[in-house]
């Protein structure tokens, strides 16, 4: 960040803060009181981590900090092309390897002088991935495998080359033995000048025959100095998170798009030149070069504790049979034993000859990902049983609620908007306690994200906020994706992005940076007050009916307001019934959907219109469910309906959608629809009230829920005793909050806050400003047990209050 940009930003915040000295409240003061009187739940130690899947090239090409792609020749001849000098003529041609189980090839290189005759060279060159990063001075260490079946003419010369061609550095191998045996050649490399688009060419005088088994390229400069390491920069980049646990390696990423897609742990492990490649539904192949033991070794790195995530037998589109389970069941036990069995062991000696002989202590384990349906039930039960067995110590994570067995954790995953994830907060704080405890393995805001802006941040924290306030149910987080290669985003947005030789952290990022450096020990009760005009319900908009898995039919539609009639379906005026999905008749008074897909609608009415009533008679055709009963619909991606038949058949609700995504706002009404039987329905709104009548009977009376614009969580840290209050204002205004702080103990008048905002939600970061949107700290003064503190506009705000609870002497 510029200097005078800095001080810009600084002088902000610093009038900010003249608002704690300014006790009297503004129209939209909102009162904050604190209860450390009554502390809620401990907070989970593994509140806060993070989720890396080979997703956006985030391992190749990135994470993993291998500069050579294919370097096995396990792809082919991808990333490999042919280099000629002074008229040269290449020939390319891959071989097989003497282990016939083994993907890997030779690239056989045969070097001509062509028509020129002359002094002539060639080889390969290889751009590695978008470019070879280097930096000034920054060093490599390189190594080849070769076959020579005859005598090379002149040296064999491996050059790092900048983008336009010219050799940065070079070495040249001499006297090279020609037996027909494979050679290991090392090299080092110290680049004189920065370059984004280096490669690498392995070349020789023609005439000249060698074969390449192997080649590779790391900076020597790698994450905790490990030689089959990480990318500093980025892997510094999540250690600074603090997280408290990685989930690796997927993701779809481990269940494949085919079974033979998916990942194989122990295909990752051993000689580099020998592991089995996964070919990677994200579009690339992988070659596991950031194996298993790569993965642990990065947890223990971090002090980071691991989940590894197992394959259950599914893939995208295939699924093994129950009974032929028992090779994933046992892949499961192996992985288990290579990870924490005794150097005595098969899999732990295995560990020792890899170079890691002390165990990593793995205690928990995730059944597939995202595989809640079908025979899931009966799967997790399979994995349960033989992994509790043997290993009674492990926790086993359900990637969807089960019957079969008591799972340890249930994994919810939500991508949405902003606005649903304010909604999904206030269902956290209603989550039953009885019931299995949550780690929410994957949450982002995807729409109105741009390329990871601070809107996302925004919604990301308050979800935030509940998830720490409910840490007795919810024992763990992590966003996702963690990483992205911007030559390759097939996922939008994410944490972090890179290119070759740089990185940012989006606002999204430092949201996590935010939250995961600031935790506390407990949480303290925290009640917000907010003048009832700062969060309208919306309690407007249009009308429209929909189906589910369900065809049917709906007439006698009629909007009233008191004796007046707004709208009927014969006579829309200006508002007509549009189709928006599936496939719709509107004729002579009725709308009849057909199609046996989901979600599918038509909308119709003002969306001005307020306090109305909406009838009609529905009858369904066929299909699985019942019917959909839309109200204040704004536009395609956010409205309100009555699920009368939804989830099977089985029972009504009524739902919010907000952004696409939908909160069940209600209880849970039993209840199933016939096929041809005529059904009465109302929907009565008024205000934030909205009743819903079947068949002339009431089934729901409930209030919508207002939107909260300030999200807040308070904790306790035990080490010092700070009272830490995240507080996220999703108002393009500031707020004046008005704090109150009850049974804190002394309160020291000076404390600190981070906070991040912008003059804008849409900001983002970038390679150009990677700072533009990144908190920045700064002190507060005049605090005591009743102050106020001023939050940005659009901001997220963590205040540190230092305080000091009596002992008991001191009370008496």
């Amino acid at each position: 960040m510029q200097r005078s940009r800095l001080y810009a930003y600084f002088a902000a915040l610093c009038l900010w803060n003249i608002g704690l000295l300014n006790i009297s409240a503004k129209a939209d003061t909102l009162t904050l009181t604190v209860d450390a009187n009554h502390p809620g739940p401990a907070l989970s130690p593994l509140q806060h981590g993070v989720f890396f899947e080979e997703i956006n090239h985030a391992g190749d090409g990135g994470l993993y900090a291998e500069k050579i792609q294919n370097r096995a020749f396990t792809n082919g001849i991808v990333a490999w092309t042919p280099w000629t000098e002074n008229g040269a003529v290449v020939h390319l041609n891959l071989l097989p390897t003497s282990n016939p189980q083994s993907a890997a090839h030779y690239l056989e290189v045969r070097v001509e002088r062509g028509a020129a005759n002359g002094d002539a060279w060639g080889g390969v060159a290889n751009t590695g991935y978008w470019g070879i990063g280097t930096h000034k001075g920054e060093t490599f260490r390189g190594q080849i495998v070769v076959k020579l079946s005859s005598k090379l003419v002149g040296p064999l010369v491996v050059a790092l080359r900048a983008a336009d061609g010219t050799v940065l550095a070079e070495h040249r191998f001499t006297k090279l033995a020609a037996s027909g045996n494979d050679q290991t050649l090392e090299y080092l490399f110290r680049s004189p000048k920065e370059d984004a688009h280096a490669f690498l060419t392995i070349t020789t005088q023609a005439p000249a025959t060698f074969d390449l088994r192997f080649v590779s390229l790391f900076p020597t400069d790698t994450f905790d100095h490990q030689t089959n390491g990480l990318r500093a920069d980025l892997a510094q980049m999540v250690a600074d998170l603090k997280p408290s646990f990685v989930r690796f390696p997927g993701g779809c990423f481990v269940e494949g798009d085919i079974l033979a897609h998916r990942f194989r742990w122990r295909g990752s492990i051993g000689p580099l030149m020998d592991r089995t490649p996964t070919d990677d539904l994200w579009g690339y192949q992988c070659d596991n070069g950031l194996g298993y033991l790569e993965y642990l070794e990065w947890c223990e790195e971090m002090h980071a504790e691991p989940i590894f995530v197992i394959n259950c037998g599914m893939s995208h589109k295939q699924n093994v049979p129950l009974d032929q389970l028992q090779p994933y069941i046992q892949s499961a036990l192996d992985a288990i034993e290579y990870a924490n069995g005794p150097v005595t062991s098969k899999w732990g000696a295995q560990r020792a000859k890899d170079g890691h002989p002390a165990p990593f202590h793995l205690q928990y384990i995730e059944v597939g990902n995202e595989d809640g349906f079908d025979d899931y039930d009966a799967r997790f039960a399979m994995f349960y049983d033989a992994i509790k067995a043997r290993y009674p110590y492990i926790k086993l994570i359900a990637d969807t609620r089960v019957n079969s067995r008591p799972a340890d954790l249930v994994d919810d995953h939500y991508y949405a908007s902003t606005l649903f994830f304010v909604r999904q907060a206030a269902a956290l704080d209603n989550y039953p306690r009885n019931a299995t405890p949550v780690y929410i393995g994957e949450f982002a805001v995807t729409r109105g994200a741009g390329h990871g802006n601070l809107n996302a941040a925004l919604g990301e924290a308050y979800f935030m906020t509940a998830i720490e306030r409910n840490s007795d149910v919810i024992k763990m987080a992590s966003y996702a994706p963690l990483f992205a290669n911007v030559n390759n985003m097939v996922w939008n947005p994410d944490a972090i992005l890179f290119d070759s030789l740089h990185a940012y952290g989006t606002p999204s990022y430092w949201a996590q940076w935010m939250f995961s450096r600031n935790r506390g020990d407990v949480v303290l009760p925290t009640t917000v007050e907010e003048p009832p005009s700062s969060n309208k319900v919306l309690d407007r908009g249009g009308i429209g009916v929909a189906t589910w898995a369900t065809s049917a039919e709906f007439t006698d539609l009629k909007v009233t307001q008191g004796d007046k009639v707004l709208w009927t379906l014969n006579s829309p005026g200006a508002f007509p019934l549009t189709p928006q999905t599936g496939q719709w008749t509107i004729a002579d008074g009725t709308a009849r959907q057909t199609d046996l897909g989901t979600n599918l609608r038509a909308v119709g009415g003002d969306p001005s219109w307020t306090d109305y009533t909406f009838s009609l008679r529905a009858r369904k055709l066929g299909g699985k469910e019942g019917f959909l009963i839309m109200f204040h619909v704004r536009d395609q991606d956010n409205w309100y309906w009555w699920n009368v038949g939804g989830w099977g058949n089985t029972h009504d609700n009524i739902e919010e959608i907000v952004g696409g995504a939908s909160t069940e706002l209600a209880y849970n009404v039993p209840n199933h629809i016939e096929t041809g039987r005529w059904y009465d329905l109302r929907v009565q709104v008024q205000g934030n009230r909205v009743r819903c009548y079947l068949d002339n009977k009431l089934e729901y009376d409930i209030r919508l829920p207002n939107l909260p614009t300030l999200g807040v969580v308070t904790t306790r840290e035990d080490k010092t005793g700070d009272v830490i209050i995240k507080m996220v204002n999703l108002k393009g205004e500031s707020r004046d909050v008005h704090i109150r702080l009850n049974g804190v103990g002394q309160v020291a008048p000076d404390g600190s806050a981070w906070v991040m905002t912008a003059s804008s939600p849409n900001a983002e970061n970038s390679f150009v400003n990677p700072h533009a949107v990144v908190p920045i700290e700064h002190p507060v003064r005049n605090i005591s047990d009743q102050f106020t503190y001023t939050c940005p506009p659009w901001s997220i705000v963590i205040l540190r209050l230092h305080t000091h609870l009596p002992t008991t002497a001191e009370q008496r």
